[in-house]
C-alpha cells in the first residue's frame, strides 16, 4: 500500500498519520466509508439540519444546504428529501431567470414546512436623495410581479416575511398582488421597508401622490399567529389593520402625512394592548388635528421596551404625553434630525420635561421613571438642570446607553448638589454599566471615575465604550489601568 511513513515522532503521532494515509487511499479506491455515513437516514438527516441551522449568516442560507449536497450521492439524496433544509430564502437584487428557476426548485425541496423568506432588493449604488427619479431604479414593479409569481403560491408556509425596496412603486405591486393571498396562518414576523428615511424629514410629503391611496395588508387576511410587525416607511390601510396577539410592533420612517388619526392609531394599539411588550415609533406617529390636552391616554398596559425617535420636539413631546406605560423598564429616546435633517435640530429638553411632567402628575401611573432599568439617550442636546432632574428620578436604572452626545450631558452624571456629602444626592445610584458610542470616551471615563472616587461603594462596576474605529485603541490603555483603580473595567467594542 503506498504513503509508508517514515517519521516517527511519537507512536500516537505515527498512527494519526497511518490513518490519514489510510483513509486518503481508501477514498480513492472507493473502499473506505466514514463512520457518518453509515448512520440511518433520519439520523444524517438530523445532522444536516443542525449545520444548516448553525449559522446565523445570511449568505450561508443559500450555499450552505448546496455545499452539503455535494459532498457524496448518498448525503445529496438525504438532503433533498429533507425540506427542512430549504426553508431559509434569502433572494437578493439583481437576479435572472436563473435565480429565479433556482428559488422555484428551492421552494419545491421545502416541501411542506415553514418558510422563512428575506427578500432584499435594495440596490446597493441607489442614490437615496429625495429629488432621485424613482422610475429610473432597476427593480421595478413588474419584477416584482414576475417574483411573486413564484413565490405566493407557497404564502400558506410564510412564518416570516421580509421585504426591503428603495422604491415605492415594487412596495405598492408587493401590497396590490397580495390582496387576494388568502390566510396567512403561519406567518409570525412580518417586515415591509421602503429604505428611504428622507421621506420622514418634516414638511415632507409622501410621493408618489398617484400610488399615496393606503391599501389593506394582505387584503384584510387573518393573521393568527403574527408576533412581531415592522413597517418602515410602507402604510397600509390602518383602520382595517387588525394586530390581536402582537408582541412587537415598529412604525419608522413614514411620511407625517400618511400616518393615522390619533382615534386610529389609538384604536391600533388597542387592538393589541393585552399582548404588546416592545414598540417603536421612530420618526412620526399619529397625526394630531387636536390639543393633546383633550385627547385620551392611550394605555399600553403590558410594554416594557419603548424606542421613540422624534424629528421634532413639540411632536416628540405631544406623543409621550397621550401615551401611558404603567410598566415600562426600557426606554430610548432619540433625536433622529442630526441623520435625517441636521438644519431641524434644536434642544430637546421639553421630551425629558414632558416625561418628568407626566410622572409627577400621575404619581408613576403614566410612566414610573423609578421603575425603568435601561434607558439610552441618542443625540439628544437638553439643558443641564432638565437632564439632572431627570437622571435623578432614575434609582432603579441598571443600565445608561450614551450615544451621540456631547460632553456637557455627562456633567448630569454628577451630584446636584455640589455641598451636599460624599457620595450624596448622586443621579442613577444603581446604574451597573455605562455604554458609549460616537462621545469623549475619555471625558466621560474621567467622570465615571470621579463618581466611584465619590462612591466606591456604587455598583458602577463597567464602561462599554463602541467605535466603528479601532486603530487607537492602544491609546486607552492607561485610562483602563486608572479606571481599574476604581473598580470600573473599560471594555472596547467594534461596532
Amino acid at each position: 500500500m503506498p504513503g509508508v511513513m517514515t517519521l516517527t515522532p511519537s507512536k500516537g503521532g505515527v498512527r494519526r498519520l497511518q490513518n490519514v494515509d489510510t483513509l486518503r487511499f481508501s477514498l480513492v479506491h472507493k473502499s473506505y466509508t466514514p463512520p457518518f455515513l453509515r448512520l440511518p437516514n433520519e439520523l444524517l438527516a438530523y445532522i444536516l439540519d443542525l449545520a444548516v441551522h448553525a449559522s446565523s449568516d445570511r449568505e450561508d442560507f443559500d450555499r450552505v444546504p448546496v455545499i452539503l449536497s455535494q459532498v457524496s450521492s448518498r448525503i445529496r439524496s438525504v438532503a433533498r428529501a429533507t425540506g427542512s433544509l430549504w426553508t431559509r430564502i434569502v433572494f437578493t437584487f439583481p437576479f435572472d431567470s436563473e435565480d429565479l428557476i433556482s428559488l422555484a426548485i428551492r421552494l419545491s425541496l421545502s416541501k411542506g414546512c415553514p418558510l422563512d423568506v428575506c427578500l432584499d432588493l435594495r440596490d446597493p449604488e441607489w442614490d437615496w436623495d429625495l429629488d432621485s427619479d424613482e422610475t429610473d431604479h432597476d427593480f421595478t414593479a413588474d419584477d416584482m410581479q414576475i417574483l411573486l409569481t413564484v413565490l405566493l403560491p407557497h404564502a400558506r408556509r410564510f412564518r416570516s416575511l421580509e421585504v426591503l425596496c428603495d422604491t415605492w412603486e415594487p412596495v405598492h405591486a408587493f401590497l396590490s398582488r397580495t390582496q387576494t393571498v388568502g390566510s396567512l396562518p403561519l406567518l409570525e414576523t412580518l417586515r415591509l421597508a421602503r429604505c428611504n428615511a428622507y421621506f420622514a424629514k418634516k414638511g415632507q410629503v409622501f410621493e408618489p401622490e398617484s400610488l399615496k391611496a393606503p391599501l389593506p395588508l394582505f387584503g384584510g387576511a387573518t393573521l393568527p399567529r403574527l408576533k412581531q410587525l415592522s413597517l418602515s416607511g410602507v402604510h397600509v390601510d390602518w383602520q382595517s389593520l387588525s394586530l390581536t396577539g402582537l408582541t412587537s410592533l415598529e412604525l419608522k420612517f413614514h411620511a407625517a402625512d400618511i400616518m393615522p388619526s390619533v382615534d386610529a392609531f389609538s384604536d391600533l394599539l388597542a387592538g393589541c394592548s393585552s399582548s404588546l411588550t416592545s414598540l417603536n415609533i421612530l420618526g412620526w406617529g399619529p397625526q394630531f388635528y387636536d390639543k393633546t390636552e383633550s385627547l385620551k391616554p392611550i394605555v399600553m398596559p403590558h410594554v416594557t421596551k419603548f424606542h421613540v425617535g422624534f424629528l421634532d420636539v413639540t411632536y416628540g413631546s405631544s406623543l409621550l404625553s397621550i401615551l401611558e406605560f404603567p410598566k415600562l423598564a426600557y426606554l430610548y429616546l432619540e433625536d433622529l434630525s442630526p441623520v435625517i435633517s441636521p438644519e431641524d435640530r434644536t434642544d430637546a429638553s421639553a421630551v425629558l420635561e414632558t416625561l418628568l411632567t407626566s410622572h409627577e402628575a400621575s404619581l408613576g401611573s403614566h410612566m414610573s421613571l423609578a421603575s425603568l432599568t435601561s434607558l439610552t439617550l441618542h443625540g439628544m442636546i437638553t439643558r443641564l438642570p432638565v437632564t439632572q432632574d431627570f437622571l435623578s428620578h432614575l434609582t432603579s436604572l441598571v443600565e445608561l446607553n450614551l450615544f451621540s452626545l456631547d460632553n456637557a450631558i455627562f456633567r448630569s452624571l454628577l451630584p446636584t448638589a455640589p455641598a451636599a456629602p460624599v457620595g450624596f444626592d448622586l443621579p442613577c445610584p444603581s446604574v451597573e454599566s455605562i455604554s458609549c458610542r460616537s462621545v469623549d470616551v475619555i471625558s466621560l471615563a474621567g467622570l465615571v471615575g470621579l463618581r466611584k472616587s465619590m462612591n466606591p461603594s456604587l455598583p458602577l462596576h463597567q464602561l462599554i465604550f463602541i467605535a466603528r474605529d479601532t486603530t487607537n485603541w492602544s491609546a486607552l490603555e492607561p485610562i483602563q489601568l486608572a479606571l481599574a483603580n476604581v473598580g470600573v473595567s473599560l471594555e472596547l467594542t467594534a461596532l
